[in-house]
């Protein structure tokens, strides 16, 4: 039987029961129990206060307001705005285009994909799927045994408290090693480079993500035909412009043709990113196809600079791990492995106006003392001394100058154990000096006559 109904509205105060096909143009309020076995098309709006029970097809392109519980065998297509107070129970299949707001419990058996908003305040059971493309906000707990797909939009977990966040049955993947090759090069061709460009020039790539693990090899594409033997050295760094902390070299063979090259490395990397660079000798290969990951200095490593091309390094990481997940909020911080190291220089000439190196810490970290003694010899007195942290100066006096302020041996962080006019003086620095790719100590005599200056140093340096 087919009933169409005209462009009114209808009322209704007692039960509902439909079998057949009905259509409905206008609005439908109901207060008592709705049953449809049948196909119901609504272009209106549906107000039900009682319970509705559907098992055939129901369209309805209006909104729906349900005070009491729905329960839903068949299949329901609605692109309006829905809104239950009560229970929902759906073993058939929902497609919603609209809103949804829910301030029941939620119970899924078969497939709901709604492209909308939805808002649930209950509790949600699914043992199906679930297809969501819009926002989702539930404020209740929600129990998953099926799939869901999210295809846009963002997933947000917020805790109160205590609360923990659990993530259980991990799959096979995120227990088991993974090993993979970093790269961002073409494979072949390109553009080689056979320089020296000087021993303060390096050339280097920057990969961001997915560094930690055990380093095996690192490769690069080149050829050798200079006539010579040449020794190649890798400088590895956490990013671009801090303090290399350790390096690898080998010698590319004269005669050796293009091919990817490759020098054994096999050191743990701790680090999410990784920075690897070519000092002073370039022998490699780049073009400029994007993404460019090209980073260049003439200085040393004080300074760095972009350029438009990708050099062909690569990097074996075995022990990879799968990924990080962001997280904000309070984090627990774990101490940074570091190294303790010490540096002992002895008898080194400072000449008039020559300011020479006597000390140098690679990498990052901190420093725990520096002594400096000048040895007896005119105007030794008078030696300046300077530190540099990554080519600042951080630190210069002469020991005379020290003396004149006051400083003495039991100064602390500053102690001038030892000053004598033309004798042997003494200083121990405590400063915790900071660094983040080198730090440098430098003395310079005052007069003609050379000095003899001994320097001994500790830090710690991350490893």
């Amino acid at each position: 039987m087919v009933n169409d109904l005209p462009d009114y509205t209808a009322w209704i105060n007692g039960n509902v029961g439909i079998i057949g096909t009905v259509t409905i143009t206008g609005a439908v309020t109901v207060t008592g129990i709705v049953s449809i076995s049948g196909t119901v098309t609504v272009t209106g709006a549906v107000t039900v206060t009682g319970i509705v029970s559907i098992i055939g097809t129901v369209t309805i392109t209006g909104a729906v307001t349900v005070t009491g519980s729905v329960t839903v065998s068949g299949t329901v297509a609605i692109s309006g705005t829905v809104t239950v107070s009560g229970a929902v129970t759906v073993t058939g299949t929902v497609s919603i285009t609209g809103t949804v707001t829910v301030t029941g419990a939620v119970t899924v058996t078969g497939s709901v994909t709604v492209s909308g908003t939805v808002a649930i305040s209950g509790t949600v059971t699914i043992s199906g799927t679930v297809a969501i493309s819009g926002t989702v906000t539930i404020t209740g707990s929600v129990t998953i045994s099926g799939a869901v797909t999210i295809t846009s939009g963002a997933v947000t977990i917020s805790t109160v408290g205590a609360t923990n966040i659990v993530l259980d049955l991990l799959t096979q993947g995120a227990y088991t090693e993974r090993r993979s090759t970093l790269s961002n090069d073409a494979g072949s061709g390109g553009t080689q480079e056979q320089v020296d460009v000087g021993a303060n020039y390096y050339e280097g790539k920057f990969f961001p993500r997915g560094c930690r693990g055990f380093i095996h090899r690192i490769f690069w594409y080149a050829k050798n035909d200079s006539g010579s033997d040449q020794t190649i050295t890798f400088g590895f760094a956490v990013k671009v412009g801090m303090g290399e902390l350790f390096t690898v070299s080998t010698v590319l063979p004269n005669g050796s043709t293009l091919a990817w090259q490759s020098i054994t490395v096999d050191k743990s990397w701790n680090y999410d990113s990784l920075f690897i660079y070519m000092k002073r000798y370039i022998w490699n290969t780049s073009d400029g196809v994007t993404p460019y990951d090209r980073y260049v200095t003439s200085d040393g490593g004080v300074t760095w600079a972009p350029t438009n091309h990708r050099d062909y390094y690569q990097v074996e990481i075995n022990a990879q791990t799968v990924g990080d997940v962001p997280v904000s909020g309070t984090v627990n911080n774990i101490e940074v492995p570091v190294s303790s190291t010490a540096e002992l220089y002895g008898n080194i000439n400072a000449n008039i106006y020559t300011e020479t190196t006597v000390m140098t810490f690679n990498g990052a970290g901190k420093t725990e003392y520096i002594s400096l003694m000048a040895a007896a010899k005119t105007e030794s007195h008078n030696v300046d001394w300077k530190v540099y942290c990554d080519g600042r100066l951080v630190f210069w006096w002469s020991l005379v100058d020290l003396n004149d302020m006051g400083y003495t041996a039991s100064t602390p962080a500053i102690s001038l154990t030892k000053i004598t006019t033309n004798g042997i003086c003494v200083l121990h620095l405590t400063l915790k000096f900071g660094f983040k790719y080198e730090l440098k100590v430098t003395a310079k005599g005052a007069t003609t006559d050379v000095q003899d200056v001994y320097v001994n140093g500790f830090a710690n340096v991350i490893t």
